[in-house]
């Protein structure tokens, strides 16, 4: 999974925009453990 920013208005916003490396681990980290739960008690959606 990465994180991607696109889009028309980037070049004038991306000075701007915060480090979100952190954050962005952060859920990526969160959303496997929950996944990997799921799957060992076979509690997929």
């Amino acid at each position: 999974m990465r994180e991607e920013f696109t889009g028309p208005l980037l070049s004038m916003i991306w000075k701007s925009m915060p480090d979100l490396t952190s954050s962005f681990e952060q859920f990526a980290n969160g959303l496997k453990d929950k996944a990997e739960q799921a799957a060992q008690s076979g509690n997929l959606v």
